[in-house]
């Protein structure tokens, strides 16, 4: 499943766009019955933690979603000041109230697209963009922007779906671990009621074939990455080789 955040789309989706906002209303609950989104999020946290970041650090999360990342994020680094970028309406209102439940005082959510937000140089201590940057055209823009926003010492943690999205790969690995997980009644109620994701994967599937989505390999990825001005100090292929996951910085 794909688990990519992003910009919102038209109001009049061609079969190659995605519904976010649809996507947004099921997403945390196939996100439940993949294992390898829960070991995305743990490198994630394993990944900052040798980032060294400041006691009192401000992170933005770019194409932040649903919330999920600053979430487990923040009940590690709980005194970190968190921005939560996001353009998708239904979106904003899941992480609005995630936030709320898990009392997490210390984020400011904007409802904003990653070319229509603006900060000032040098505003954080790291930037993470997670299975996002693919959706975000012209990534060279964002990129840009990425580094203006980033202090000089800061890190660029982005997590970037770059592969074919093989949705009866994706069906047959969540159907196995949720049975073993959850049972099979379970699972198949999951399945009914999140039959959304599904469709909307399907879409994202079209944008990668039609070029609409960044469709790149692990070199392509680190080659942009280094084009726009950053220094890969980690590169490694994650989620079950969907995703690529760089950590940067800004070369002097």
């Amino acid at each position: 499943m794909n688990s990519g955040r992003s910009i919102e789309s038209a109001v009049t989706l061609g079969p190659d766009e995605l519904d976010w906002t649809a996507y947004a209303l099921k997403y945390d609950l196939m996100c439940e019955f993949i294992p390898a989104y829960q070991e995305m999020i743990n490198t994630l946290l394993q990944k900052l933690s040798e980032c060294n970041l400041p006691p009192n650090a401000s992170i933005c999360d770019l194409g932040a979603g649903t919330g999920n990342f600053i979430t487990a994020i923040a009940s590690k680094f709980p005194d970190v000041h968190y921005t939560h970028v996001e353009n998708s309406p239904g979106m904003v209102a899941v992480a609005q109230q995630k936030y709320e439940k898990n009392a997490i005082k210390h984020v400011e959510v904007l409802h904003e697209s990653a070319f229509s937000v603006d900060f000032e140089e040098n505003s954080f201590d790291s930037i993470i963009c997670i299975n996002a940057l693919y959706a975000m055209d012209p990534q060279t823009e964002v990129l840009a922007r990425v580094k203006k926003w980033l202090k000089p010492d800061g890190k660029f943690l982005v997590i970037d779906w770059g592969r074919e999205n093989r949705i009866l790969d994706w069906c047959w690995y969540v159907v196995k671990n949720a049975i073993r997980t959850h049972g099979f009644r379970r699972t198949l109620s999951a399945f009914i009621e999140g039959a959304e994701t599904i469709k909307q994967n399907r879409r994202g599937r079209k944008g990668h074939e039609s070029g609409k989505f960044w469709r790149h390999t692990t070199q392509e990825f680190s080659d942009t990455l280094i084009e726009a001005g950053f220094n890969v100090e980690h590169l490694s292929v994650v989620y079950r080789g969907y995703s690529d996951l760089a950590i940067c910085s800004i070369k002097e």
